[in-house]
């Protein structure tokens, strides 16, 4: 099997999928990468140190998988598609550090599986540099931020749509409440565009590769997140409503006015233009309304 750079070349990456009876799975949303230099902006974004370990899901044929295995101690590479596995494993058979897991994303165990850290006599963080599925870029993101794994910095290949609502500011149509979660537990920011081309088959969509600094510390913390997120949620499912409008569906009329105006929040302002310092001063907020009396009825 042909390794390194040869695999971001199109003309192998068919010959491979031809001589292993593969075809893309549009379902999986399998599109992989075939430019080098694509490729080359990924690993620079991701900035591994020798003794750093990385983990990436999606990992298809392997062609991240060889770029960024030289780079660093330990490479966890996650697959869904068993008939993609021994490619995968051919592919990186040359890497002692690669480790190829067949498995869910949606379903593995990521803080059992990046427990201890990347080194257990030096524990550091791990990194996790993806081409993800773009069908699942969000609940997998998502994962990632809550599952308790300690992640330093991940560098994901997603929709530039999803890049956009990353980063987006209150009151712009792109901000929701993943855009709170990603900024909240994250500093995200878009490393470099990529265009179709750099993908077999090409989407039907421009990407971004996007670079997120875990922050080891919300910038404004709280002390229940379930609650803060509980907030969050409410507000943008009623993004169209104000905010005390949208909240008092989850916690009554008159608790949610004494704990809107114990946060200096306009009650007539909407959902969608609160930044993440008012969501958690909300969440403070509810929290001590909470704690005075039990729930209304």
């Amino acid at each position: 099997m042909p390794h390194g750079r040869a695999l971001t070349s199109p003309s192998i990456v068919a010959r491979i999928m031809r001589e292993n009876g593969l075809s893309f799975r549009r379902s999986l949303g399998q599109n992989f990468l075939v430019d080098a230099n694509i490729v080359d902006k990924i690993a620079s974004a991701a900035d591994l140190e020798p003794d750093e370990c990385v983990m990436e899901i999606g990992s298809g044929i392997g062609t991240l998988t060889v770029a960024i295995a030289p780079l660093c101690a330990r490479f966890l590479a996650v697959e869904i598609d068993r008939n993609l596995v021994p490619v995968l494993g051919a592919n990186a058979s040359g890497f002692e550090n690669v480790s190829v897991i067949q498995g869910d994303a949606m379903k593995l165990d990521f803080r059992g599986m990046l427990a201890g850290g990347c080194d257990s006599s030096r524990p550091r963080p791990w990194k996790v540099v993806s081409n993800l599925p773009y069908y699942l870029t969000s609940p997998i993101v998502t994962r990632l931020l809550f599952c308790g794994a300690a992640i330093s910095r991940m560098v994901l290949m997603v929709q530039r749509e999803v890049a956009l609502r990353m980063i987006a500011t209150p009151g712009s149509d792109e901000y929701g409440a993943f855009s709170v979660a990603c900024q909240y537990k994250t500093r995200p920011s878009i490393f470099s565009p990529v265009p179709r081309t750099a993908f077999m088959p090409a989407p039907d969509v421009d990407s971004s590769i996007v670079v997120m600094d875990v922050r080891e510390v919300p910038e404004y913390p709280v002390p229940d997140e379930d609650l803060l997120f509980r907030i969050v949620r409410e507000a943008f499912n009623y993004r169209r409503k104000t905010i005390s409008s949208a909240l008092k569906h989850s916690f009554g009329r008159e608790r949610t006015s004494i704990a809107v105006a114990s946060a200096g929040v306009d009650p007539g302002r909407r959902g969608e233009t609160l930044s993440i310092a008012e969501f958690a001063a909300l969440s403070r907020s509810f929290g001590m309304e909470f704690a005075k009396a039990p729930p209304e009825c």
